[in-house]
């Protein structure tokens, strides 16, 4: 197989052929050299075979499989070099003793914090923390581990997509990338007053460790006025304060001795502020963050006001940014050109956010497999790889990690596999996963990043 000519050859009027290698292992005839740290171990398993033989051990065809199958779910790194997240690793080694915030940036797959609940839970069990972290008082799709209510005044107003309010002349929408309001946005200083609430009580369907936080802070920002808060515990009232005008970022940090069984907020004020984002949180611990951009490429953050994301950023203080994007540009990718196009243009957006966030390392997931109709068949997007290949890329140049969600889920034309699996792990739009489905990729994920936190802690031994 490594030394037949890989068409063929005629012997006495015969044509003879022997499949290759990769053709025999069903693997991409790059498998064997895109993964760096795999190689070595994969050539010394392959010399193992006897070239001169036809008869190949099945037990040594599984190893080689399951070895690739098992390096492309690693996280990967520029030049291989595994300390670019040394220092977030030390950070949640000391994180029973400060918070240590995770951002989580994505598009709709991570939508209703699927992806983000998992892997924010196994790391409060085993770092400390607790709480949802961040969320938006007027949201697209509830989060399962918030469980909020709101009067019907408040109204959404998002920094990306198509924006419904053309009175809107600034560009200061926060890190959520989408700020909420109670008061129109007309200001009139003729109506005495507005009024509006937000009550937010513990969520059933979460996991534990989010039901459980002593910390409120609401980032607001953007009024010609002063505003008032009232904060209820239980309906008994424990605070009275005002909401400071100002063009800049504001936080209003509330505390408790223990988690509140329902927290209810009284906005009152002639113009409401805009509110760029609640959070509830423990004051230890791992923070994780799930901020899903429905619609987005991952491209939108330079076009947001660059010193209100600086503003926020600084109050937040992330260690990691996880960038989770891709999927909303494929289907309008047309050529390689193209693919390289839109990673050079991503590359730009961490550079940016390294820039706002000097202390925070930049963790990106690739875009998951995802399926066109092509007659009766559904197949992977043609330039699907090109666009996780232009990601990667522009993701190494600017020292971030990547990892492969396409290749950690099973690579070309898997989705319509998990979209059959019984109970489903995909929906029949094959595209967008499942709970079960993003619980999957979720562990997936988190067993790579815990795999190299071990192999880091293994160095002090």
């Amino acid at each position: 197989m490594s030394f037949f000519p890989e068409n063929g050859t005629s012997v006495f009027g015969l044509h003879l052929n022997f499949p290759t290698i990769s053709k025999f292992y069903s693997l991409n005839e790059d498998t064997l050299i895109t993964i760096d740290e795999k190689q070595q171990e994969l050539e010394k398993i392959l010399a193992k075979l006897k070239l001169d033989s036809i008869k190949i051990d099945l037990q040594l065809k599984k190893q080689i499989q399951d070895s690739i199958d098992d390096a492309w779910k690693k996280l990967q790194y520029p030049e291989n070099d595994k300390t670019i997240l040394y220092a977030f690793f030390q950070q949640l080694d000391n994180a029973r003793n400060e918070k240590v915030r995770i951002m989580h940036f994505g598009d709709s797959q991570i939508e209703a914090d699927r992806i983000t609940s998992y892997v924010r839970n196994e790391l409060q069990k085993e770092f400390g923390g607790g709480g949802a972290g961040l969320f938006a008082i007027e949201q697209v799709t509830r989060k399962m581990s918030v469980k909020q209510t709101h009067s019907n005044n408040w109204s959404r107003h998002a920094g990306f997509g198509r924006k419904k309010d053309t009175s809107i002349k600034h560009k200061k929408y926060g890190v959520l990338l989408a700020y909420s309001k109670y008061s129109p946005l007309v200001d009139s200083t003729q109506i005495p007053n507005y009024e509006s609430w937000v009550k937010i009580k513990r969520p059933t369907a979460s996991f534990s460790k989010a039901k459980r936080y002593n910390e409120l802070n609401i980032y607001y920002g953007n009024s010609k006025h002063k505003s008032y808060l009232e904060v209820f515990i239980d309906s008994t009232n424990i605070e009275n304060d005002s909401l400071k005008s100002g063009i800049g970022v504001n936080t209003k940090k509330i505390k408790f001795p223990s988690t509140p069984k329902e927290l209810t907020l009284k906005f009152s004020g002639v113009e409401s502020p805009d509110f760029y984002a609640l959070s509830i949180e423990s004051t230890k611990g791992v923070i994780m963050d799930n901020i899903p951009l429905r619609g987005a490429s991952g491209t939108e953050f330079s076009k947001q006001d660059k010193s209100c994301m600086k503003d926020m950023f600084n109050y937040l203080n992330p260690s990691l940014l996880i960038l989770e994007f891709g999927g909303n540009t494929i289907p309008y990718i047309k050529s390689k050109e193209r693919a390289f196009k839109y990673g050079k243009w991503f590359g730009s957006q961490i550079r940016l956010l390294k820039t706002l966030c000097p202390n925070a390392t930049v963790l990106v997931i690739g875009p998951a497999d995802m399926s066109k109709k092509e007659e009766t068949t559904f197949i992977t997007y043609p330039l699907l790889s090109e666009v996780r290949n232009a990601l990667k890329e522009h993701t190494f140049k600017e020292g971030g990690v990547f990892w492969d969600m396409y290749e950690a889920m099973g690579g070309q034309n898997t989705m319509p596999k998990w979209a059959e699996e019984e109970p489903p792990l995909a929906s029949k739009d094959y595209i967008h996963f499942t709970s079960k489905g993003a619980r999957k990729i979720a562990e997936l994920f988190y067993s790579s990043l815990k795999e190299d936190y071990n192999a880091y802690k293994a160095q002090d031994k």
